[in-house]
């Protein structure tokens, strides 16, 4: 997402001599093939790591409403929330496969409406005040002037960066490929460090997009109350440690 927080793990440093030294017998390909498990072990260690099989996409989401509450900025403690909740949820679906299947269908369920009603995962929790979403909503309108020039000088930029993006498949490589091709196309212009329209345009469009998620989250109580519901349901799992 546009203006996210990154946190960056580094792990040990594999010592591929000695790996090949400890294992001199064996073949090139098994050589190979180990330091390829180790390698993949090591990045799993760093990440927040989900089985890629059937049951990500509910798991996923179950993860990201039980950690909801952690703020964006204590990315740390978000990890390991999310990785004990993986863990719970992991441990739960080997234990009880028939009630662990229920509940990734209701989380499949969940998310397909909230995507249909068109907000934000993110926007369920902390849940905005109404003064809190009228006051940023005032603010979008004073500014609305200013996001308009600042639309219109630097259109051929941001416009040039929405229609690149639009070739990439994966949504994941969207943003840093708008992020790149406005900071080149602006800089060559000269004026990126005085005027610094596009991004301005960009934090506008965000801030609409959030406002807005929020406000339809205002009036979607049945979202909401199902939303509580599964925040309990996976507190409420055992611990897997």
């Amino acid at each position: 997402r546009y203006r996210s927080t990154l946190l960056i793990n580094v792990g040990e440093p594999i010592n591929v001599s000695k790996y090949i030294e400890e294992n001199e017998g064996m073949s090139e390909n098994d050589l190979l093939q180990g330091l390829k498990t180790l390698s993949a072990d090591a990045i799993r260690n760093q990440i927040l790591y989900i089985p890629d099989d059937e049951n990500y996409d509910p798991v996923w989401t179950l993860s990201r409403i039980s950690t909801g509450r952690i703020p964006m900025r204590n990315q740390e403690e978000r990890l390991e929330a999310n990785r004990a909740t993986v863990r719970k949820l992991l441990t739960f679906k080997e234990n009880n496969p028939v009630e662990a299947t229920a509940l990734f269908s209701r989380a499949r369920a969940f998310d397909r409406e909230r995507k249909r009603a068109r907000i934000s995962l993110n926007a369920f929790a902390p849940r905005k005040k109404g003064w809190h979403l009228a006051g940023i909503t005032a603010a979008l309108v004073a500014l609305f002037p200013l996001f308009a020039a600042a639309a219109a000088v630097s259109l051929p930029t941001w416009l040039t960066a929405e229609i690149l993006a639009t070739i990439v498949k994966d949504p994941a490589f969207r943003n840093p490929l708008r992020c790149a091709t406005i900071t080149l196309l602006w800089s060559l212009l000269l004026i990126f460090a005085v005027i610094p329209a596009p991004f301005f345009t960009y934090d506008y469009f965000e801030l609409a997009r959030q406002t807005a998620s929020s406000w339809r989250n205002r009036f979607a109580k049945k979202l909401n109350t199902e939303y509580e519901t599964l925040f309990s349901i996976v507190g409420g799992l055992p611990c897997a440690d």
